[in-house]
């Protein structure tokens, strides 16, 4: 777990909550402040894009519920906002994402964004439980390959000094 695999929902609700937080400027100036910013960093922008999907079906369903349950409100209509801009800015749509969008939410409900990997962990728990009882009651164990067959692939073997 890290930036690539669930840290990109805290990084997008940062984004997010700092943008929606600013004074003074319309929907669109701020959104397109915030592309500018990572674009000239040179980083990925989190919440965006996605290798396979041209539209996010979990993204889809998350923001029909949180409308109808009244929780969307002033981050996701920037997130959005953002994703409308991509075009312009980086010459291509990357879509909002289901990080993206899992940001924007809980944004909207007022959570700080730190909590990000905490969402990202309970939202991935009742697949992880199912899999592992899959694996206990169903599926052969699963067997290692013998230590003869790993090969070591990091730095060569070194001498620690002595203290």
């Amino acid at each position: 777990m890290g930036d690539w695999h669930g840290g990109a929902i805290e990084d997008a609700a940062k984004m997010l909550q700092e943008g929606a937080a600013v004074q003074n400027k319309s929907l669109h100036e701020v959104a397109s402040g915030i592309l500018t910013t990572w674009k000239d960093s040179g980083k990925r922008l989190p919440g965006y894009g996605h290798p396979t999907h041209t539209d996010d079906p979990r993204t889809k369903r998350l923001l029909e519920i949180a409308n109808e349950t009244k929780v969307s409100g002033q981050h996701v209509k920037l997130a959005l906002e953002i994703s409308n801009l991509t075009d312009k800015v980086y010459s291509k749509h990357l879509i909002l994402n289901v990080d993206g969008c899992i940001a924007a939410i809980a944004s909207d409900m007022g959570f700080d964004w730190r909590l990000g990997k905490g969402f990202f962990i309970v939202s991935r728990t009742p697949g992880l439980v199912a899999h592992a009882y899959e694996q206990m009651y169903f599926d052969k164990p699963y067997k290692s390959p013998h230590w003869s067959e790993i090969e070591y692939t990091g730095p060569a073997e070194r001498k620690v000094p002595e203290p």
